[in-house]
C-alpha cells in the first residue's frame, strides 16, 4: 500500500515537473521571439554608421547618396517644406577649398578690366574648408510671393520704407551709370521693373532677411536663419573646383544662372560687361528656371546676391578655422554672394564675395534661407 503510494506521488510531482517545464520553454520561447522582433526594429538604427565627409571635387552621384547616407545616419528627411511654401534640400557634411586660385583670378581679371586686383584679392588666399554638420538650404531664393506673406501676416515694415529713403531701382534713363538710383518710391513692392509673385524679392536689408527667418522659426520650430558664407560656397559649389559650377566659360553661365547677358544687353544697350549668350530673362527670372547644381540648388550664381549670416573682413579667410567657420565676431558690414542679374560674369564666380550695411538694400539684393539639422 505504501509504495503504490509511493508511486501515485512520483507519476504526480513528475508531471507537475513536466507540466513547469513545459511553461518555462513556452515563456522563453516567447522572450526569445520578442527579443528577436525588438533586434530586428533597432537594427536599421543600429547598423547606420556616420557617414564619411564629402570631399571635393566630386560629381552630383556622390552629391546625391551622401545625402541619402546623412539623411538616413541623423534620422531626418532628405527635403523640407515650410510654411510659404518654399523647398529646402539637405546639404551632406563635406571638405572643400572655399576662395580661388591666383590663376583663376588672372583669369577672371582679363575677362574684365573693372575686375581688378584690389576685387581679385578679396577672394584669397584658397583654403581648405570643413563642413561638419550637415544642413538645409533653399532651393531656389526667397521670393517676392512668399516675402509677402510675412509682411501681411506681421504687417512689417522694411527698412527701406522704414526711413524713408527707399532702396535702389530703374530710373528709365538708357545709361548703365545713370539708370539706378536710390529713391523714397523704390521698394520691394515696387522698383521701376515689374515682378511676378515668383521672382525673388529685392531692395531688402540683412536685418529684413533675419526677420523673415525668425516669423518663420516662429510658425514651424525649425531653425530657419542665413547660410554662413562657408555653408553657402559649399552649397554653391557642390563639389565643383571651376569658376562657375557650369565649369569655367562664362558663355555657359546662361545654362544656369541669371546674369548680365544677351538679354540684359537687348534692354540695356550701353552695357559692355554682358556675356553673349542670352538666359531670356533681362532682370531678375522666376527662381528655379535654370539648371541647378549636383546637390540639386538653383540659381545659386546670378539673379540676385544673396545675404550672408557673416559679418565681413577682407583678411578673415587668412585666419579661418578649418571647420565651420563662422565669420568674424564683429563688422560694420554684412556677406553678400553669387552675383546678380545686372553683374558681369568675374562677380558671379562662386568664390566671388561683397559686402554691405545691414540696413543697405538694392535691387540687386535678395537672399535664400538655411535650416539648422537637430544634433543626433
Amino acid at each position: 500500500m505504501l509504495a503504490r503510494r509511493s508511486a501515485v506521488l512520483c507519476l504526480a510531482l513528475g508531471a507537475a515537473l513536466l507540466s513547469g517545464i513545459g511553461a518555462w520553454n513556452i515563456a522563453r520561447s516567447q522572450q526569445i521571439a520578442a527579443g528577436r522582433e525588438t533586434a530586428k526594429l533597432q537594427t536599421p538604427a543600429a547598423v547606420v554608421k556616420e557617414p564619411a565627409l564629402l570631399v571635393a571635387p566630386f560629381g552630383a552621384d556622390a552629391a546625391r547618396n551622401a545625402r541619402k547616407g546623412w539623411a538616413a545616419y541623423q534620422h531626418v528627411e532628405p527635403e523640407l517644406g515650410s510654411p510659404v511654401g518654399m523647398k529646402l534640400i539637405l546639404i551632406p557634411a563635406g571638405e572643400f577649398q572655399m576662395g580661388a586660385t591666383q590663376a583663376q583670378l588672372d583669369q577672371l581679371m582679363r575677362a574684365d578690366s573693372n575686375f581688378d586686383k584690389e576685387t581679385a584679392n578679396l577672394d584669397k588666399p584658397r583654403h581648405r574648408v570643413r563642413i561638419t554638420r550637415p544642413f538645409y538650404i533653399g532651393t531656389c531664393e526667397v521670393t517676392k510671393g512668399q516675402f509677402s506673406k510675412f509682411v501681411d501676416e506681421m504687417s512689417y515694415v522694411t527698412d527701406a520704407e522704414k526711413d524713408g529713403n527707399g532702396g535702389i531701382g530703374f530710373n528709365g534713363k538708357p545709361k548703365a551709370a545713370d539708370a539706378f538710383e536710390r529713391d523714397a518710391k523704390f521698394t520691394w513692392r515696387d522698383w521701376g521693373i515689374a515682378q511676378t509673385d515668383d521672382e525673388p524679392i529685392v531692395n531688402v536689408s540683412h536685418n529684413d532677411a533675419c526677420a523673415f527667418c525668425d516669423w518663420l522659426r516662429k510658425k514651424d520650430g525649425k531653425q530657419y536663419r542665413l547660410p554662413t558664407e562657408a555653408e553657402w560656397e559649399y552649397a554653391c559649389r557642390a563639389g565643383t573646383t571651376s569658376l562657375y559650377y557650369c565649369g569655367d566659360d562664362s558663355e555657359d553661365l546662361a545654362k544656369i544662372a541669371n546674369v548680365a547677358d544677351g538679354a540684359a544687353l537687348a534692354k540695356f544697350p550701353t552695357w559692355d560687361f554682358t556675356i553673349f549668350a542670352s538666359d531670356g530673362w533681362p532682370c531678375t527670372a522666376p527662381v528655379g528656371k535654370l539648371r541647378p547644381n549636383s546637390f540639386g540648388v538653383f540659381d545659386m550664381t546670378g539673379n540676385v546676391w544673396e545675404w550672408c549670416a557673416d559679418w565681413y573682413d577682407p583678411k578673415y579667410y587668412a585666419n579661418s578655422p578649418v571647420s565651420d567657420p563662422p565669420g568674424p565676431e564683429t563688422g560694420t558690414e554684412r556677406v553678400l554672394r553669387g552675383g546678380g542679374w545686372r553683374n558681369g560674369a568675374p562677380w558671379c564666380a562662386s568664390s566671388h564675395r561683397q559686402s554691405e550695411g545691414p540696413n543697405d538694400r538694392s535691387c540687386f539684393r535678395g537672399f535664400r534661407v538655411a535650416v539648422d539639422v537637430p544634433k543626433r
